[in-house]
């Protein structure tokens, strides 16, 4: 027990030493980058749009029906063939989703395989 308290009491140590020592910067107004490293993250979120004719193409690559290639992104047949005739623009997550399966094929596939043996 007493291996774990000390263990605890250091971590506890680490911890307070650190808060004390961001406290002491930002009460300084000292550039926090100056004592500490400082990494910033760009995420890229919203996915390039996919033409009509990129999405059909993705598709026929994946030897998918619409309603196949519907199901696995979760929307209707009907969403696919809007998508594939210019009329709608697929959600950011369907988008996100077919840019998954552009790379990554295989996937795809095995979401197909995985659907039939879940039925």
């Amino acid at each position: 027990m007493k291996k774990k308290e000390t263990k605890r009491s250091r971590v506890a140590s680490e911890i307070l030493e650190g808060l004390t020592e961001l406290h002491d910067a930002v009460r300084d107004g000292e550039a926090l980058d100056h004592r500490f490293t400082v990494r910033t993250v760009e995420l890229v979120l919203k996915p390039r749009d996919l033409t009509a004719e990129e999405i059909r193409t993705l598709r026929a690559k994946l030897g998918a029906s619409q309603e196949i290639f519907g199901a696995v992104l979760g929307v209707s047949a009907d969403a696919v063939q809007s998508w594939e005739q210019g009329r709608r623009q697929p959600s950011e997550v369907a988008l996100r989703m077919m840019h998954f399966f552009i790379r990554h094929p295989k996937l795809f596939r095995q979401q197909i395989q995985m659907k039939s043996h879940a039925a």
